[in-house]
């Protein structure tokens, strides 16, 4: 079943510039709710992302970290 949450992002790149993400929510008709962010990213650049959802009707917040190298050209 699908429940809304209280989500946030952010990003950190290898030489430690932190970006907020803006996230936007998105609830399809059918009952699905996603949760999307986007920022301008540079060819062979790195980031780490953090993300934390805190669910409706849960104590703790769910977090998930990753790193992502983006190829652009």
């Amino acid at each position: 079943t699908p429940v809304r949450a209280r989500v946030t992002a952010e990003a950190t790149n290898l030489t430690g510039q932190r970006r907020e993400i803006p996230l936007r929510e998105i609830d399809e008709p059918g009952g699905a709710i996603y949760y999307l962010g986007e920022f301008p990213v540079h060819n062979m650049e790195t980031w780490r992302f953090e993300v934390q959802a805190r669910v409706e009707g849960e104590n703790d917040p769910l977090q998930v970290r990753f790193k992502q190298q983006f190829y652009t050209e």
